[in-house]
């Protein structure tokens, strides 16, 4: 963030800004330049950051290592994190307003989850100020206190004539049904045509 309006300068990137006030990216040998020119600089490189109670990372950088059972499957949801470049103006929200996107909540930083679907998907991401788009997994929804007690809480299920690979958890998802929730990965060499069936049986 740079207090005044340096203009053009080599290193610099201004991204947003008005009057006094401007967000931008620049190098370390800018942003002393910057400085000695009498210019007020503060680095928010925090703010490049989504911050869930269960995670905090940059998207362009690394996405947070979870297992598999808590990712949406591809095209099997509309629910999505929108991160913009920096705090998100007014014009910037009624332009993700816009596209047909149902805003549903604001994340720090500068990043709101929103339902849309594929053909909104492509909108937003022409929008002008966002910075990354990507899916609302099941795992940014989970409290960590919730997450500790899943790895204490899983369970192997397996049917007659097939081997049972991976094991589903018992948990809650913020805007699922409250239930035992049951995840089977099988090897469909080991099925041999029979079809497996997996009850939630028992409330949480």
């Amino acid at each position: 963030m740079v207090i005044g309006n340096p203009g053009d300068l080599p290193g610099l990137r201004l991204l947003k800004g008005s009057g006094g006030v401007w967000f931008g990216e620049a190098d370390d040998s800018t942003i002393e330049t910057l400085r000695t020119q009498g210019y007020g600089v503060l680095v928010v490189d925090y703010m490049k950051e989504i911050n869930f109670l269960v995670a905090t990372f940059d998207p362009l950088e690394s996405l947070p290592n979870y297992n598999p059972m808590f990712k949406a499957p591809d095209g099997a949801t509309n629910y999505r994190i929108v991160q913009f470049e920096g705090p998100v103006t007014e014009e910037e929200f009624r332009a993700l307003e816009g596209t047909g996107a149902r805003i549903l909540s604001y994340v720090p930083y500068n990043a709101y989850v929103v339902w849309a679907d594929d053909s909104v998907i492509q909108r937003i991401t022409a929008l002008e100020g966002v910075r990354w788009v990507g899916n609302y997994d099941y795992y940014f929804r989970i409290h960590p206190e919730v997450m500790d007690s899943l790895r204490d809480s899983i369970y192997t299920m397996v049917a007659p004539g097939v081997r049972a690979r991976t094991m589903g958890a018992q948990g809650l998802f913020a805007g699922e049904p409250d239930s035992r929730l049951v995840t089977i990965v099988y090897d469909p060499k080991a099925v041999n045509g029979r079809t497996i069936a997996a009850m939630m049986s028992s409330e949480v």
